[in-house]
Order: C-alpha cells, then sequence, then structure tokens
C-alpha cells in the first residue's frame, strides 16, 4: 500500500493511481532486499470499471518486475471497515492504525447471497486474466476470514473452487488469523465447507449428466 493511500480502493481507482509513488516505494523496497509482498485488491474496483482495474494491475505488475518483487494478490479481506465505498475516502485519523481500511466484500453483498455471482465472476475473470503471469507469485484468496460468521466460512470454500476453476499456475492461500492452537479447528470447518460445495457441484454435473443419459436413451 503507497504512502498516498489509504486503504485498497484509494491505491488502485484510476483517479488516484500513482505509478511514480508506487515505483519509488518498490524501490526502497528492493533496496531493503524484498523480493514479494501481499498486495491487496477489491471487489467494488472489479465491478466499477473490469477492465480498467486489470489494466492497472498490469501497470503495477511491469513496475514491480522491474524492482525483482513478485506480489501476492489478495481478493477478500475480513479486517476493519464493513461498508466499503467508492469514491473519495476519508482521511486518515492520526494515531489509528488502520483508520481507513475497508473490508472486502463489504457487509452488505455477505448478507446477500444475489452478489455472489458478482463476486465469483470478480475472481475467475481476475485470477483468469493473471493466472498464467509469472510476474505473480501466488493468491491469497481471503486474508483473515471471520471463522465465527458462517456466510465467510462457506463462501470460502467457494472461493477457493472459483480460483481454481480459473487454472492458474500459481499457488492459492488464505491468511489465517488467531491462535496458533485454535487453526487446526478452523482449517477444518473451512476445508469441511469447501469439500460439501465440492461435492454439492459433483453430484449436480452427475444428476444433469444422467439426465442427458436418459433422455439421448429414450430417444
Amino acid at each position: 500500500m503507497p504512502a498516498d493511500a489509504i486503504n485498497q480502493l484509494e491505491m488502485w481507482q484510476e483517479a488516484t493511481f500513482d505509478p511514480a509513488e508506487i515505483d519509488r516505494e518498490l524501490g526502497w523496497a528492493q533496496d531493503l532486499g524484498m523480493n514479494s509482498m501481499r498486495v491487496f485488491l477489491h471487489d467494488l474496483l472489479w465491478q466499477q470499471d473490469a477492465a480498467g482495474f486489470k489494466r492497472r494491475i498490469g501497470k503495477f505488475l511491469d513496475i514491480a518486475a522491474r524492482h525483482g518483487i513478485r506480489p501476492i494478490f489478495v481478493l477478500f479481506d475480513s479486517v476493519w471497515d464493513p461498508d466499503p465505498h467508492l469514491g473519495p475516502q476519508r482521511p486518515p485519523i492520526p494515531g489509528v492504525h488502520n483508520s481507513g481500511w475497508v473490508q472486502g466484500p463489504g457487509k452488505a453483498a455477505l448478507e446477500d447471497p444475489k452478489q455472489y455471482a458478482r463476486l465469483e465472476a470478480y475472481v475467475r475473470n481476475i485470477v483468469g486474466s493473471f493466472g498464467q503471469d509469472q510476474r505473480v507469485l501466488a493468491w491469497d484468496v481471503w486474508n483473515e476470514p471471520k471463522y465465527d460468521e458462517e456466510r465467510v466460512v462457506l463462501l470460502l470454500g467457494r472461493v477457493f473452487t472459483w480460483a481454481r476453476d480459473a487454472n492458474p499456475s500459481q499457488p492459492l492461500t488464505s491468511g489465517l488469523y488467531g491462535e496458533a492452537g485454535s487453526l487446526t479447528e478452523k482449517l477444518n470447518a473451512i476445508h469441511g465447507a469447501k469439500r460439501g460445495f465440492d461435492h454439492r457441484r459433483r453430484s449436480t454435473h452427475r444428476q444433469k449428466a444422467q439426465r442427458r443419459h436418459v433422455q439421448l436413451g429414450a430417444g
């Protein structure tokens, strides 16, 4: 996140995207020996202007490659403000950590299953567009997912499936948060949710194939 952006929206929106500042700060990172870093994206940016957003991602990757840095792109994030909005962002609050950081998807999208198709399209399009790009190191599909929210746990399993279906060459991960002793239970819950979703997908495909077979046989 460049110093002139309070959050991922301000970093990537066309009006505030600042290649010169990004180049300068990635130069500092290169001087310190960094060769990778997590870089946060947001579904609202894709919804607003998918083509423009991807052009800016490509520009960022050009700059990062010049400095020998391969980013890990973060697709979703459960941290801080649950009500993200496009346009001008509020100014920082002095002395407050991450005073302008926003979640993605926001609360409104999480609570509205009708928006899940949009989230799926975002994941598939972004990972599909850069999934074979060797300048990208990996995909963090969801930073610090909220394990106590059933919607997040169930959606996280789907996000892994959507991203994997795009067939990226890079690995997929999710940046968990919590006590080390509790992570096994949380990981099992997420893995179980994903397996259940994949099983339902396979069952649906199998049922459709069986119906087609029966129809062909009847004909």
